[in-house]
């Protein structure tokens, strides 16, 4: 029986667990990760031979995920199946446009469909002579013992709960993927009711809704931060400075202290060929250097994950593309090849995320055809507001110029894995700024600065 190995995506440990289960039923070896990021490092060393993709996970979900695997000419030929809540046409024209080789529905997966689905991709483990390939073989319900769910839910909801705690401390702009992790386990709640926990996911349910509530708070307080963008850009702008010096610090200290604990580690492997007792003593003394060693190395890890998360936060406030020009321009160019030139030189190990929004303006259509700017002091309601497709949207918001796409193609020579440059787009679907109530009163000019200031690119830093 030739061997098959499949890579399963999905923030979600009890849903992992339960897929990861079912493939292994069909004798198809599974390797797990928990994010978009954890994927692409993943596929920098393994081949699998097909993937399993949730959608709605923190960081980049499963669209921008499938999106920067497709674009890779060495993994574009893996099928990836979307393992997912999400239902309707829409969706599923959506996973198939930008390349899923199908969609599969997360609850009540029955073995007889994912069995259907690998045949049709032809990705079932090829069985022995003889053996009827219209009888499968018999499959046990792929769900875990109750205490084990239990286990996993408690544990998922653990994490859900610092993040939340961690975003309301730090004032993070995380409220939309949060909320989409509690609607999502939420929905798993009700799915696992059948697996008679009725009361136990009732009750991890009600902590689920005092999280959303949370939300809500942290969502009206981040509003009143927002007033004052020149001043928060200021202090953004110093603290990454700040961040960076202690980067560099930390790394120096940690090379000198390298250096001392191996020149220490020595006279002390020396000392215990003298007495027992001194032996002992050195023994104790080399454990505390190994742990002021880790604990080091572990502020150093912190230090730059705040420091990537501002750099990105800070590209981001400069991004900014006039309307009817490409997101990905020169100056981004410039800018992209600047920041990951001396990310390299750090020995950086990840992904820069650049990802569009595109502002819906206020616009009128000329004799030609061709699409301008309304006159500032023309009402809105004698305009066109922008409104456009999903299809025009992904056309618009992936637009490059020739300079952008060459310093791409470069910096994927000069860095080779260790950088991933991944290109994405939100369309108009993520305003930064809300919209004015139109009014009969509302001019073109007030409609457009918000469109001006809601078109941007944004962009993680996300290490592997």
């Amino acid at each position: 029986m030739s061997e098959k190995l499949a890579l399963v995506v999905d923030d979600s440990r009890m849903a992992r667990v339960v897929l990861s289960k079912m493939l292994s039923e069909q004798h198809i070896s599974v390797d797990q990760v928990e994010s978009g990021e954890e994927a692409l490092g993943y596929l920098c060393d393994h081949r699998p031979d097909m993937i399993f993709m949730d959608h709605t996970m923190p960081g980049m979900d499963g669209f921008q995920t499938l999106r920067a695997i497709r674009n890779d000419p060495k993994h574009a030929h893996i099928p990836i199946m979307m393992y997912t809540s999400k239902e309707g046409e829409v969706f599923v024209s959506q996973a198939r446009a930008l390349g899923a080789a199908a969609v599969i529905p997360k609850k009540k997966l029955r073995a007889e469909q994912l069995v259907r689905v690998l045949e049709g991709q032809n990705l079932l483990p090829k069985r022995a002579t003889g053996a009827d390939s219209s009888t499968y073989p018999p499959i046990s319900p792929a769900i875990p013992p109750e205490n084990k769910i239990v286990d996993l839910l408690e544990d998922d909801l653990h994490e859900v709960t610092k993040a939340v705690e961690n975003s309301i401390r730090h004032r993070t702009s995380a409220d939309t993927p949060l909320r989409r992790m509690l609607h999502e386990y939420r929905d798993q709640l009700s799915h696992d009711r059948r697996a008679d926990l009725s009361d136990t996911a009732l009750r991890i349910e009600e902590k689920l809704l005092h999280l959303d509530a949370r939300l809500d708070q942290m969502q009206s307080e981040q509003l009143a931060e927002t007033s004052h963008p020149h001043l928060r850009n200021h202090w953004v702008g110093i603290i990454a400075l700040s961040l960076l010096a202690t980067s560099l610090w930390l790394g120096s200290q940690l090379a000198t202290k390298n250096n001392r604990e191996e020149a220490r580690k020595i006279a002390i492997a020396q000392e215990t060929t003298s007495a027992t007792s001194q032996n002992a003593q050195a023994q104790e003394r080399i454990t505390a250097l190994d742990r002021e060693n880790r604990e080091l190395v572990s502020q150093q890890k912190k230090v730059n994950t705040q420091l990537y998360s501002l750099l990105g936060t800070t590209l981001s406030q400069q991004t900014a593309f006039a309307f009817g020009t490409p997101p990905f321009n020169n100056q981004l160019a410039e800018r992209l090849d600047e920041i990951a030139g001396q990310l390299y030189v750090l020995g950086f190990r990840g992904a820069i995320i650049l990802r569009s929004h595109l502002g819906k303006y206020c616009t009128k259509t000329r004799s030609n055809g061709e699409t301008s700017l309304a006159d500032a002091k023309a009402l809105v309601s004698s305009c066109e507001i922008n409104e456009i497709s999903r299809t025009t949207a992904d056309e618009r918001g992936m637009a490059q110029t020739n300079a952008f796409r060459s310093t791409v193609s470069s910096l994927s020579t000069r860095v080779g894995d260790h950088i991933k440059i991944i290109l994405d787009t939100a369309g108009t679907e993520e305003s930064l700024h809300p919209y004015p109530e139109l009014s009969d009163a509302l001019k073109a000019g007030e409609w457009n600065q918000i469109a001006d200031q809601n078109q941007r690119v944004e962009v993680k830093i996300n290490s592997f």
